[in-house]
């Protein structure tokens, strides 16, 4: 059925547009009910907490002096409520290794193993690996299904049956990648990869602000000390020794 806002093309038996979750009503049609006032209120509650913790992530992201490891930690949290998943996990290549730098879980005791299984390579065998070669999102419905034996044993050791990741890109740079995974299988709604997609975006954001950020304070710094110096040279016209302190100790640090 042809969703009525944004006319996407939905298959017969849903009720929800796959797209944007607006209802597809059938008025008169005794075999496809109309959805109850009960699936109707889910929906709109699902979307206001989705919109809520978008506006979030963009609140923090906007905070000048917040790092872009607060706006990860944000990311992963709302992640793993919205998209009742039981992790999730933020990494950044470095051109060849991904590094784990934000991550929510709820397997307590699976967490050190997690930790330490990164820094490592994209692994064509896992859905985080995949989505990093392929650029694009990647979505296991069922691990114990998957054809690599690899994604089987690890959602096995991490107590999850269902993933989804997101690639990180920034135009046609890859910055890393949003990995969720759930304990129960089954495929993540078109709602819910789409809220991936946004927070990947979000982090890239919040990666490019943090660079930004760095870049401008250092050159302010830079400049303050290079003011210092003509300052120190302009009082101390005939002796050099103050001068040269002032250059050695804004060498120092500044490496």
């Amino acid at each position: 059925m042809t969703c009525p806002r944004c006319q996407h093309e939905n298959r017969a038996a849903a009720k929800f547009c796959e797209e944007c979750s607006a209802p597809l009503l059938r008025l008169g049609d005794s075999a496809q009910p109309a959805p109850s006032y009960a699936d109707l209120q889910r929906v709109a509650t699902e979307a206001l907490e989705q919109q809520t913790a978008t506006a979030e992530v963009l609140r923090v992201i906007s905070t000048a002096s917040t790092g872009a490891a607060t706006v990860f930690d944000v990311i992963c949290q709302s992640a793993v409520r919205l998209l009742n998943a039981t992790e999730a996990g933020i990494f950044r290549l470095d051109g060849q290794l991904l590094h784990r730098v934000a991550a929510t879980t709820t397997m307590v005791e699976a967490e050190e193993q997690f930790r330490a299984a990164y820094p490592q390579r994209p692994d064509p065998e896992l859905a985080s690996g995949r989505a990093v070669l392929s650029r694009a999102t990647v979505q296991v419905a069922d691990t114990e299904r998957d054809h690599s034996e690899r994604q089987r044993e690890v959602g096995r050791t991490f107590g999850f049956r269902r993933v989804l990741s997101v690639p990180m890109l920034k135009d046609d740079d890859l910055i890393g990648v949003v990995t969720v995974s759930g304990s129960e299988p089954g495929e993540f709604s078109t709602s819910q990869v789409a809220l991936l997609r946004s927070f990947a975006a979000q982090a890239v954001i919040a990666i490019e602000n943090a660079r930004l950020f760095n870049e401008t304070t250092e050159a302010l710094e830079r400049q303050t000390a290079t003011s210092e110096i003509l300052r120190v040279i302009s009082t101390s016209p005939t002796d050099a020794q103050p001068v040269f302190d002032t250059i050695v100790r804004n060498a120092v640090r500044f490496g």
